[in-house]
């Protein structure tokens, strides 16, 4: 898994630093590990309350950032996220349901993209337009 920066979002998508390895990377996965179960859904609301009431510097790009983690390497297998927050789940149909859901949301960003290029393709073709009335 390589951790990838995002264009335009490079600050808050840079890989995890050795603060966020060492001192937070294993207290979420400690406390996600005991959220089994739809119904022990956390959300990331809470998470940053919980560590930063203990005195620990997060904010929410950075632990989804630390997530995203979790979920690409497997530190907790089947992590799921709802509207309620994050949770493990072990149930067949839960799981083809989210990944569906991550396939639909892919989609939509790549629409959204693509209707972009063409909107950029035609204000080009009106400029070049008036260029040559």
């Amino acid at each position: 898994y390589l951790s990838k920066m995002l264009t335009n979002f490079e600050t808050i998508t840079e890989p995890l630093s050795e603060y966020e390895q060492k001192e937070l990377l294993p207290k979420v996965v400690l406390g996600l590990s005991l959220r089994i179960g739809k119904e022990s859904a956390i959300s990331s609301a809470k998470i940053i309350k919980a560590l930063t009431s203990k005195g620990y510097k997060i904010n929410g790009p950075r632990l989804r950032k630390i997530i995203n983690h979790i979920r690409m390497t497997g530190l907790i297998p089947c992590l799921m996220a709802n509207s309620d927050g994050y949770y493990i789940s072990y149930n067949h149909a839960e799981i083809v349901r989210h990944r569906e859901s991550l396939k639909q949301r892919a989609e939509a960003i790549l629409a959204v993209e693509r209707a972009l290029a063409e909107q950029w393709k035609t204000i080009q073709q009106n400029q070049q337009q008036k260029l040559f009335a």
